[in-house]
């Protein structure tokens, strides 16, 4: 499933200043319940929240892809889920992706995500 996000992640348009991340939330059977890319142009009462629990500036409140996909995945109503994240740099690169502090609140706060995935830059 990394590999579906990274290749989703590939082909989002490449933006100055903006990192092409993308994530998506599995269910137990496998199943994609929820994805997303970062959303620059849009942001999240809850994605604020997040941020400004974890000190981050307002700024940093556009929609990250891992609440994006959370957000999408809550109404599923279904336990123990993954959460697949992906970023690439130039040339399709993978990149490390670890959550930002506000996402990992965002997911351990959700209840439903036992656990979390995600690209390790190449050497």
């Amino acid at each position: 499933m990394i590999e579906y996000c990274l290749q989703k992640a590939r082909n989002l348009p490449l933006e100055k200043g903006k990192q092409r991340v993308y994530s998506c939330v599995v269910n137990k059977r496998g199943h994609i319940i929820g994805e997303s890319a970062n959303l620059y142009h849009k942001s999240h009462p809850l994605q604020k929240e997040y941020s400004l629990k974890a000190g981050l500036a307002e700024e940093r409140c556009f929609l990250h892809s891992e609440v994006a996909s959370i957000i999408k995945s809550a109404k599923k109503n279904q336990l123990n889920c993954t959460l697949f994240v992906a970023r690439v740099g130039k040339g399709g690169k993978a990149l490390d992706a670890v959550p930002c502090p506000s996402c990992r609140i965002a997911i351990k706060e959700c209840g439903f995500i036992a656990s979390v995935q995600y690209s390790v830059g190449e050497i």
